[in-house]
């Protein structure tokens, strides 16, 4: 508002002079001027207007002169009293005028729409009253003496600036004359009745500071001119010429060039503006170094030989000089940086303008869209610039320290004070910046939505599972089409660079990484096509090779022949059409591919040998025929050789089984067996032969052959066959038998086999009655069999496999002599013995020896049933510790057991293992008791331990608490030991097992009472 009222004047007083320059010509523009200003208020008293010289006169020295005024001035009195009421009457025309004027105002402004308070219109009408109630004209304008006197303060050499000079001047005419007329208003607006203050005393605050001069103020002034001059180094010529310096060559100087940066014709990369940025200020701080600071150190330099600097002898003198240098040039510095800051932060701030915007990259990483640099890069990269420019201007060097050497005490660097207020507002401003044109840039990601499954991998999951299923080849055409579009359509579709704001947004990458993405998986299904097509082809190839291989190949009997012709007449009527649509297939396949992939020549040397054996299978026919006809007769006068050869043969097959009737030598039956064996061979291979003809006659359409000679000679060789078997195998079993050792073979076993080699000889030996030959060599093998019968009743009590030591010791005592069951000891040589005598004694010993036998043997199965039966073990809750589950089973074996073992303890035969009996009895009993006491403790320990988990049972129940954690530890001691080793019987084993599960329960019990007590 202050400033505004010298302009507001200038304008007017301009206008004024303007309209009073003119001549008659111009008298209507005149009038309209001033009919534009509001109507004078009142014309000012002579004694306002009138020179201030008159005022300021000198008293009169002359006695004539002080006469005259005296007469002078009782006059001038005279006229001011008669002057007084008409003044009076003027002032309070002048209020009622402005009153008008003010009302007036006021109805202008009631149709406007601003309400200013009650202050604010004070305050408007008061400088509405200086600018528009007085009208300039009638001002005194600005004594020009008084401005020479203003000039002549003012250095000669400043006097040259001329526009200064000037538009100085009309500040000082305008601010005198705004005081003039503030001042008339003020007077204007006093009370009437107030009449302290006379219209012509110009007395006002401005002179009331003046002080009364005297003769002792020259004295002070020297004395302090004299130290203003000592101690004010700032009006030293140095640190002007340092300013100077400054001024000329270092003011506009900025730590980041935004001028070079602006002038970018594309988008800044932000690594290289970083790095161009960086150089900057490290160019800027070069240049500091390099050209500031010597030009001052050669400032001083010349200063010093002008004795411009304090001398050396008074240290704090000198001391506060260079610091006054160091705060001047440390504002500088601080200056440069806050410029700097500014400047930077309002080229980032610029977008769009100065600032040419930043490029950002966006790509695809691990599957999904990502920005290069990210926007977390940007703030650091760009932010980081703030720091870089505070360092560049920290940690300067101070004059001193590079014009002396030996300074004590001083600091070394200039630290320009940067606040970090005005930092982290720019920071903050910048990163909001940042924040906010982020958005863009993330809000046209959306535009990939569309493709967005090349990219995270959906589409390659799409194509590796519609390749892991079977499909057709329309479906694979289909799907081709697919990626195909994509890959046109994206680049079409997909702007390369978008700019959003501040950042310029580079999706080329992206946008060939999905049409990459989409072409590998077009590939993918080309490939696979293919692939699929050329093993068509290949498999297409091979099967046309097949069919004329197979077609051509020379059958090498009747059999193949048949299969041949069988085989062609398919081939011919069916597979060839089949191949044909197979062809049409493949060819379909390679128009398909032709337009998304070039033919190799491997595809194209696979596909030519495949469709030519299209026109080679009517020749391949052909040939077929000329083979089967050729075949046919051949292989038909071959069956008819093979038949009358076949006769030959059985005829002497006959003569070699009648050759039989006259072997009788007993030495020779290994030979006899060996000659009738390879003769039911030939009979064998015979009836193979038969059905061979047979088949072939069928297949030539003619009757088929018998051959009853065949039947005849099987049936004749049988007997012969069945006694030379019997017999050798006979005197094979009876000399492993009497050659074994003694119990080695169950006695059993020898009589029932003995029995049935008797009953096959002597029904052999009847049949062959009528043959000496055979017939006596059935009748010597059948006597010897019988002796072996005689020996059956001592083989059965001596050669009985449970017989011990102790009762060998018993048939020793009964023969008399010593018999031991070792190695030595066998059938052949008891037979020898002879003692068919003592049979009744040893049939009591053998019987007693058998039914030990199988005691034991049933002892020694319950035990060895018992090795591999573990408990099975459950953690149990959160406890840490474990439970027994599933032992209904071991409780009904082990109740089984122990029945079997009281039964067997019962036993007359049981003496020989009555220790080992009862001992296995007190085990069972044992294990049944530790597990009887187990389940019921486990049953009460997982009932009370929920319970006595609780801190607050255990306090209101010590007593019944410790004996809790009794159990408990035992409890979890067991379970430890059995998790360890969880065999059944390993719990036997245990030290006191059984004391401590009663111990347990009896403990339980007890604290079972007591809680039932507490409740």
């Amino acid at each position: 508002m202050r400033r505004s009222i010298p302009q507001a004047n200038r304008k007017r007083g301009s206008m004024s002079q303007y309209c009073e320059g003119r001549g008659d010509g111009k008298s209507r523009r005149v009038e309209v001027e001033r009919s534009m200003l509001p109507p004078e208020l009142f014309t000012l008293p002579k004694t306002i207007t009138r020179d201030p010289r008159e005022i300021m006169k000198r008293k009169p020295t002359t006695k004539k002169a002080q006469e005259k005024a005296a007469l002078a001035k009782a006059k001038e009195a005279e006229a001011k009293l008669r002057s007084y009421t008409a003044l009076r009457k003027e002032r309070e025309e002048f209020r009622k005028r402005l009153v008008q004027l003010i009302v007036k105002k006021e109805k202008e402004e009631t149709g406007t729409n601003l309400f200013p308070t009650a202050d604010e219109m004070e305050l408007l009408r008061y400088y509405y009253y200086i600018h528009h109630g007085i009208d300039t004209i009638h001002i005194a304008p600005i004594e020009r003496s008084w401005l020479d006197h203003v000039f002549e303060l003012v250095p000669e050499k400043l006097r040259k600036q001329t526009k200064s000079l000037e538009k100085l001047t009309a500040e000082m005419q305008e601010d005198f004359m705004m005081g003039v007329k503030k001042a008339t208003v003020d007077f204007v607006l006093r009370d009437p009745n107030d009449t302290g203050i006379q219209p012509f005393d110009i007395r006002t605050p401005l002179r009331a500071e003046l002080p009364m001069l005297t003769k002792l103020w020259r004295t002070a002034y020297d004395v302090s001119r004299k130290k203003i001059l000592r101690n004010l180094h700032t009006v030293n010529p140095l640190l002007a010429q340092i300013l100077d310096l400054w001024h000329k060559h270092f003011s506009n100087m900025r730590l980041v060039d935004v001028k070079t940066l602006a002038t970018s014709d594309s988008a800044l990369e932000l690594i290289p503006f970083g790095k161009q940025a960086t150089a900057h200020i490290e160019h800027a701080k070069k240049h500091l170094v390099s050209e500031w600071l010597p030009s001052i150190q050669a400032i001083f330099v010349q200063g010093s030989k002008k004795k411009q600097i304090p001398p050396d002898h008074l240290k704090r003198r000198l001391k506060r000089f260079y610091d006054c240098v160091a705060a001047i040039m440390t504002f500088q510095l601080q200056s440069l940086c806050l410029n700097s800051i500014l400047d930077y932060t309002h080229f980032i701030l610029d977008i769009g303008m100065s600032n040419p915007g930043f490029e950002i990259n966006i790509l695809q990483r691990n599957k999904i869209i990502q920005f290069e640099p990210s926007f977390t890069k940007f703030r650091e990269v760009i932010l980081q610039v703030y720091d870089e420019m505070i360092d560049a201007v920290s940690n300067l060097p101070r004059l001193e320290t590079k014009l002396y050497i030996d300074l004590e005490d001083t600091p070394h660097e200039l630290k320009p004070v940067i606040l970090d207020e005005i930092v982290n507002k720019c920071r903050m401003e910048v990163e909001e910046t940042l924040h906010e044109q982020r958005i863009g840039p993330e809000l046209r990601v959306q535009d990939f939505d569309d493709y967005i499954h090349l990219i995270n991998g959906d589409a390659q999951e799409a194509v590796d599972k519609f390749l892991a299923q079977d499909h057709t080849f329309e479906d694979y055409k289909e799907k081709v089409a697919v990626y195909d579009s994509l890959i046109k359509e994206i680049p079409v579709e997909l702007a390369r660079v978008v700019t959003m704001g501040l950042f310029e947004m580079h999706r080329e990458e992206l946008i060939g990484t999905m049409v990459t993405q989409a072409r590998n998986l077009r590939d993918q299904l080309i490939s696979r096509l293919t692939r699929d097509y050329q093993n068509l082809c290949k498999q297409l190839g091979e099967d046309y090779q097949m069919i004329a291989d197979k077609a051509l190949a020379l059958p090498g009997n009747t059999a193949e022949l048949m299969q041949l012709i069988d085989y062609v007449r398919v081939v011919e009527f069916q597979t060839v059409f089949e191949m044909e649509d197979r062809l049409k297939e493949v060819m379909g396949y390679i128009l398909f591919l032709s337009d998304y992939t070039t033919i190799t020549a491997i595809e194209m040397k696979q596909n030519s040998l495949t469709f030519q054996w299209y026109n080679k299978m009517a020749g391949v026919l052909e040939e077929n025929r000329r083979i089967v006809e050729q075949k046919t007769l051949e292989y038909q006068q071959s069956l008819k050789e093979r038949i009358e050869k076949f006769k030959d043969d059985l005829e002497q097959y006959m003569r070699q089984v009648e050759e039989l009737q006259t072997y009788g030598d007993v030495n020779e039956l290994q030979r006899y067996q060996k000659k009738a064996h390879m003769l039911d061979g030939k009979l064998e291979q015979a009836m193979a032969r038969i059905d061979q003809f047979n088949e072939e006659e069928k297949a030539y359409k003619w009757e088929e052959s018998f051959f009853p000679m065949r039947k005849q000679i099987a049936d004749k060789l049988a007997p012969y066959k069945r006694l030379y078997d019997n017999a050798v195998e006979f005197m094979e079993k009876f000399t492993l038998w009497t050659t074994s050792r003694v119990g080695s073979y169950d006695p059993e076993e020898i009589d029932q086999e003995t029995q049935t080699f008797f009953r096959n000889i002597y029904k052999l030996e009847k049949q062959f009655s009528d043959l000496p030959a055979p017939g006596a060599l059935a009748s010597t093998v059948r006597a010897q069999v019988e002796d072996f019968k005689g020996h059956m009743p001592i083989i059965m009590t001596l050669g009985n496999p449970g017989m011990k030591e102790r009762h060998w010791e018993k048939i020793s005592e009964i023969v008399g002599f010593p018999l031991r069951a070792d190695a030595e000891l066998t059938l052949a040589k008891i037979i020898d013995l002879g003692l068919e005598e003592y049979i009744p004694r040893f049939e009591v010993i053998s019987d007693s020896a058998t039914k030990e036998n199988n005691l034991e043997k049933s002892l020694n199965k319950m035990i060895n049933e018992w090795k591999d039966i573990e408990f099975t073990v459950l953690p149990y809750r959160d406890s840490g510790t474990y439970i027994l589950s599933s032992v209904d089973d071991i409780q009904v074996l082990l109740d089984d057991h122990i029945v079997k073992t009281q039964t067997m303890k019962s036993s007359l035969y049981i003496k020989p293992f009555e220790e080992i009996i009862f001992g296995w009895e007190a085990k069972l009993t044992l294990l049944q008791e530790i597990l009887d006491e187990w389940l019921k403790v486990q049953i009460t320990w997982m009932y009370l331990e929920p319970i006595f988990s609780s801190p607050d049972i255990q306090q209101q129940m010590p007593e019944e608490g410790r004996r809790f954690s009794a159990v408990d530890k035992v409890w979890r001691d067991v379970m430890k030991t059995v998790v360890a080793d969880t065999k059944v019987m390993s719990v036997v084993e245990i030290d006191k097992m059984l004391e401590r599960l009663k111990k347990c329960n009896n403990l339980l019990e007890m604290i079972q009472r007591g809680l039932n007590d507490y409740l």
